[in-house]
């Protein structure tokens, strides 16, 4: 699976030490010049707000209830700077709306934010 593929969570699981559910993109994509790769990891964030908002996540993924959840983006490539801006930006929107947002870059461990 991966950030190309819409309407699909790609990975999804369950924190042992505190229980917080982890919805992960995988993200394969090199970081491009016109943006298109944004705008794919863009839709594939909403797609998964969607499923989450929609409480779609809880049918699925009935472990999810009453659990903080996260969304968790592991790139391939590194992000460039209109990639790092977009995740500032995708953190604010998705903390606004309850959840989190973390990212790991290759060779990194987890961010804990963007």
């Amino acid at each position: 699976m991966s950030v190309e593929q819409r309407k699909i969570v790609d990975f999804i699981s369950t924190s042992t030490t505190d229980g917080h559910v982890t919805l992960t993109i995988s993200d394969h994509l090199p970081f491009d010049d016109d943006g298109t790769r944004l705008v794919a990891l863009q839709d594939k964030l909403n797609d998964y707000l969607g499923f989450i908002q929609a409480g779609e996540i809880y049918d699925s993924y009935p472990a999810a209830n009453g659990q903080p959840i996260e969304i968790s983006i592991r790139f391939m490539h590194i992000p460039d700077s209109r990639g790092l801006a977009f995740l500032r930006a995708a953190e604010q929107t998705i903390r606004a709306a309850g959840f989190s947002l973390t990212f790991t870059t290759p060779n990194e461990q987890p961010t804990g934010n963007a």
